[in-house]
């Protein structure tokens, strides 16, 4: 007999439940929580929805798979007694998985009624809540003894779930016991296993880039937030709670701020007085003298993805590495300042910063929903609106990783511009965005046919790592 062939096969077979298991729950959420009164129009947005969820999901529900091959299949190819209790173990392994995704629901359902969000790192000040009064809401509030007595119900059907996964008939091996044929067919069938568990982590593909994230949600559900949220698995945001820890600046006091922004004060503010005033940022007002310079039609802050500021200062210049950009400062009509600093770590809370006036000090203010209602007084578009500029969003990506589409016209742009919706669609790009050159290239064309003042926030993305792109293809000479 087969021992590894039939095992396997009982692998694949509980490996089912999983992922059905998700859709199911996904369904759930979207019939209780969706926010309009029909799907009529969202079929498209619904479809990617539960393919694109489905494949995110994976890199959790994968595992049961591979798992289930390493503890169970395995040794009961050498031991015949773990092979006549495979299936108990698979039972109860994959019961227990089960239960975990069904706990997972229940949570993220209940997290989502009081604060209208999947999990987020809000889960991080549960260490601080008073646990009497967070198991006070949970039986009171919300039903607590009718979701616990639920998991009766619950794992009884999905006991009998795994059991009829494991009735399923199998195909008998055709190959004879110590047979060179014997051995191949099973190595085969193991490597194959393994290509197929690394495939479907990888979000249907063998390379890790390309795995499933928060950012690259098809377009058509990121523009649904409430989609964009179904969207995810719940192991998956946890996932992400998990990996993003609560910012300290999150848990301050009104107290413990107050000598972080009395130090920061102009003079005739500091000592508290800037707590007369109906909000801190009023000190910081600034009234300009008037024009320096003849008003031009059109303003360009081109922000380049990874563009450092060493590799143009002097001691480095005979490495020619940025030739382009030196050339591009010492035009006639280029402010340069050799001495800024990015407003954030990164280039997202960066250009976030930039666009809001207000330093984003990790916040991810683009994904706040609250900042997506208005514009902050502080945010550059509003000043240059006052000066009769209108305001676009040229990036060279898809808008909608970083929720940019929402975002950016929330802090005064009038025009939010994808490369990915402007260029040609067999545009060579890179996992972030178009090639800068195809970019910025269609992205002059398109400014020829703009008539009124304009500013324009140019944000390339090509120098991103992973450093992919095929430099020599291109044209570039490290010699």
């Amino acid at each position: 007999m087969n021992y590894f062939w039939q095992g396997l096969q009982q692998d694949y077979h509980i490996f089912l439940l999983a992922p059905i298991l998700c859709a199911i729950f996904r369904t759930i959420f979207i019939l209780v929580y969706k926010p309009y009164p029909s799907f009529k129009g969202k079929e498209v947005a619904l479809y990617h929805c539960y393919r694109y969820g489905f494949w995110w999901g994976m890199d959790f529900n994968a595992y049961v798979l591979l798992l289930s091959m390493i503890f169970v299949t395995i040794p009961g190819v050498f031991n015949n007694t773990w092979f006549q209790i495979g299936d108990s173990l698979r039972l109860t392994g994959l019961l227990i998985y089960a239960l975990v995704l069904y706990t997972a629901f229940i949570g993220k359902m209940i997290f989502y009624r009081q604060f209208n969000d999947t999990y987020n790192k809000l889960l991080w000040l549960g260490r601080n809540a008073e646990k009497h009064n967070l198991l006070d809401v949970f039986f009171k509030q919300y039903h607590g003894a009718i979701l616990l007595l639920s998991y009766l119900p619950v794992g009884a059907l999905l006991y009998g779930a795994i059991i009829l996964l494991l009735n399923i008939p199998m195909i008998p091996s055709i190959f004879e016991e110590g047979t060179v044929s014997y051995y191949t067919f099973n190595s085969c069938c193991f490597i194959g296993t393994i290509l197929f568990f690394y495939y479907c982590r990888y979000g249907g593909t063998f390379n890790h880039d390309d795995k499933p994230e928060w950012d690259e949600i098809p377009s058509v559900v990121k523009k649904d937030i409430f989609l964009s949220r179904a969207c995810i698995d719940d192991l998956c945001a946890l996932e992400n709670v998990w990996h993003n820890p609560l910012d300290a600046l999150l848990t301050h006091t009104d107290e413990d701020d107050e000598p972080l922004i009395d130090s920061i004060m102009p003079e005739k503010y500091k000592n508290l007085k800037w707590k007369e005033l109906s909000s801190p940022i009023e000190a910081f007002c600034r009234t300009a003298q008037g024009p320096r310079i003849k008003k031009p039609k059109n303003i360009f802050l081109i922000v380049g993805e990874s563009y450092t500021q060493y590799l143009l200062d002097k001691p480095y210049e005979k490495l020619h590495i940025m030739d382009g950009g030196k050339k591009f400062r010492k035009n006639p009509h280029t402010v340069s300042v050799d001495n800024f600093i990015p407003a954030g770590p990164l280039s997202r809370p960066s250009i976030v910063s930039l666009m809001s006036g207000i330093f984003d000090a990790r916040l991810e203010l683009n994904e706040r929903e609250n900042f997506w209602a208005g514009a902050t007084p502080a945010a550059l578009p509003i000043q240059l609106k006052k000066l009769g500029y209108k305001s676009i969003y040229w990036y060279g990506g898809n808008p909608t990783y970083g929720s940019f589409h929402k975002f950016a016209p929330a802090v005064g742009f009038d025009k939010v511009m994808g490369a990915t919706e402007f260029c040609p669609k067999d545009s060579p790009k890179t996992w972030v965005g178009i090639y800068d050159h195809i970019f910025l290239e269609k992205t002059a064309e398109l400014l020829k046919d703009i008539d009124e003042p304009t500013f324009h926030y140019i944000y390339t993305t090509s120098n991103h790592g992973p450093y992919k792109m095929p430099l020599k293809k291109l044209g570039f000479d490290a010699k």
